[in-house]
């Protein structure tokens, strides 16, 4: 015998077992009864509710003693190790306070075990609400959508992640509510993004698990992104009335969008499920956010009709629990009729346009030699100069005497010589006296003229470097100059733009946004007394301070209702901006205001 049977109490006597809802690998959940003192108009009076009480039971290694309750003890520490994970999801769970979020009442210890108890949700799962109409319309999937998202984001806001999101894990009740139900998968994070247990992540349910979960390993980071692809898997069910595709299949093959076209799916939907589902992690939304963002802009008419309905219907959760429940009629919903909005065409902000400026070539500093190369030529010839009439004056040496001892010869042959060779001699011999003395001239100048042309060309080198110094720095100093105008003027336009979409979304800071619009709207009386209801859509500019400006309204109600959603707008807290590339930066950012009687 496993489970505990009809009729067995529990924590002294508060609860008791009806039936099993639900059985698995780590626990059972049972139907079962408890009775609460409820204050009405003819005094106080105690009723009988239902509720849900999943107990620890691992059906492969636990056993129940003879008396059909109590768990036999065990030495696994198998059991030990997940009986105190069970315990500590159960209190985590129990923090969770949301209205799409199954309410956990009480956790407590009995029977060698742990339980805990939570509300107990008539109607049917969304995965059987699918199977009765065939598949859901785009505009109401929009809605049911945005209901999940709001519970995700509670529990990423309190460092929990679901991880086993399905339709047969939203409930469905009577007036139309969505609720986000079984946690057996949850996994608590701390604020460092690591997990509080050492147990692996669950790998989820094929066609909503994408392909990371099965081997992830903790990088430090809180992974949304798990949650976000099994969101966009169950938006994929809604729309097509199909199981998703495997993870696996979806990586190699891509989604099947061809049955998304056949149900009549808008391009703009369509986009928002492909981007849930992408196979790299970092190719979705990082943040659910970023999701609610997608699917609250551009919706259509259709999805504003029922966004109305849909706030009608879900008030009743404001008006306190009732003691009497009329009894549920099933009303077949009209046939599906597609209202295909426009096709998105976002106004991108004209290119930034501005002059090229000038590229100076400074980045690698200038060998030695590409510096002076001039300087050093100029020595080289000034040297070789030098060393070419010097050895000019040398070979002229050599060649006057040779023409002595030459002049000589002829003297001694030719004295009876004519006149004429005499006056020839004489001549020659006064040009060699004037030879001697340019040549002793040219040797007496020659040191000095090196060693000036030595001073000169030491000279210039030392001042090269000084003044290819003050040559690169005025150059660097120009290029400088030059852009800090075209830097100031695109600083100044990168300051001003507004993106539709950033690398990082604004998130509100105040808690839950739909929740805290609704407790913080002032009905208008007129629009009260003459019914007037319904969502205005505003548009705003999150600034780069996480401050509102630009507050307009895009699709208004009433005159009464629009002032009101402005004024709201703008008296809500500071956001945290949106980011690109780590810097904050200017958003546009769609707000849903509900005006509900």
């Amino acid at each position: 015998m496993q489970a505990l049977q009809p009729g067995a109490t529990l924590h002294n006597g508060k609860y008791t077992i009806i039936q099993i809802l639900g059985q698995g690998s780590f626990g059972i959940t049972y139907l079962a009864t408890t009775k609460i003192m409820m204050q009405g108009s003819i005094g106080r009076m105690e009723m009988e509710v239902k509720v849900a009480i999943k107990e620890f039971y691992m059906s492969d290694l636990n056993s129940r003693s003879a008396d059909g309750n109590t768990l036999e003890k065990t030495d696994s520490l198998l059991v030990k190790k997940y009986a105190r994970k069970f315990h500590t999801e159960a209190e985590n769970l129990s923090k969770l306070h949301h209205p799409n979020i199954v309410k956990v009442l009480e956790v407590f210890d009995e029977n060698n075990t742990s339980y805990y108890v939570m509300e107990y949700i008539e109607g049917e799962t969304l995965d059987n609400y699918i199977k009765r109409n065939g598949r859901i319309g785009e505009a109401e999937a929009r809605l049911i959508a945005l209901d999940i998202c709001s519970a995700l984001r509670h529990m990423h806001d309190n460092h929990m992640l679901h991880l086993d999101l399905k339709p047969k894990n939203v409930m469905r009740d009577h007036n139309g509510k969505y609720t986000l139900i079984d946690f057996g998968l949850a996994k608590q994070y701390n604020e460092n993004g690591e997990p509080e247990s050492s147990t692996s992540l669950g790998l989820g349910t094929r066609g909503y698990a994408p392909v990371e979960q099965m081997k992830y390993k903790s990088d430090g980071t809180m992974p949304a992104t798990l949650d976000i692809y099994a969101l966009g898997a169950t938006i994929f069910k809604m729309l097509t009335g199909k199981v998703p595709p495997e993870s696996s299949d979806v990586l190699n093959e891509g989604l099947p969008v061809r049955l998304l076209q056949e149900a009549g799916v808008s391009q703009n939907m369509i986009a928002i499920v492909e981007k849930a589902m992408a196979p790299l992690k970092r190719n979705r939304y990082q943040q659910v956010g970023e999701l609610v963002d997608a699917l609250t802009t551009n919706v259509g008419p259709a999805t504003e009709a029922m966004a109305e309905q849909h706030s009608e219907e879900t008030a009743v959760e404001h008006e306190g629990p009732k003691v009497e429940t009329p009894p549920y009629t099933p009303v077949t919903p009209p046939p599906y009729n597609p209202v295909t909005p426009p096709p998105y065409n976002p106004v991108s902000p004209p290119p930034y346009n501005q002059e090229t400026p000038p590229v100076y070539y400074d980045e690698e500093e200038p060998s030695f030699l590409q510096k002076y190369w001039k300087y050093g030529v100029a020595a080289l010839l000034l040297l070789l100069i030098l060393g070419g009439v010097l050895l000019f004056s040398g070979s002229k040496d050599k060649n006057d005497e040779e023409a002595r001892e030459q002049d000589l010869i002829a003297t001694d042959k030719n004295h009876d010589g004519d006149e004429k060779t005499g006056e020839a001699a004489d001549t020659a011999g006064n040009t060699e006296n004037t030879d001697e003395t340019a040549l002793k001239e040219a040797k007496d100048q020659a040191p000095k003229a090196a060693e000036d042309a030595k001073k000169t060309a030491k000279k210039a080198a030392e001042d090269a470097p000084k003044e290819a110094k003050k040559a690169a720095e005025d150059v660097k100093k120009a290029a400088e100059d030059a852009k800090k105008p075209v830097e100031k003027e695109k600083k100044a336009v990168e300051d001003n733009n507004i993106y539709d979409v950033a690398e990082q979304m604004p998130q509100f800071t105040g808690g839950d946004l739909i929740s805290w619009i609704r407790s913080h709207i002032n009905y208008p009386p007129a629009a009260r007394e003459n019914g007037t209801h319904g969502t205005v859509i505003v548009k705003v500019v999150i600034e780069k301070n996480g401050s509102i400006s630009n507050v307009t309204v895009t699709r208004g109600k009433d005159p009464s209702l629009d002032k009101e959603a402005v004024r709201v707008v703008k008296s809500m807290p500071r956001w945290k901006p949106g980011k690109n590339k780590g810097n904050p930066v200017r958003v546009y950012y769609t707000i849903p205001v509900p005006f509900t009687l």
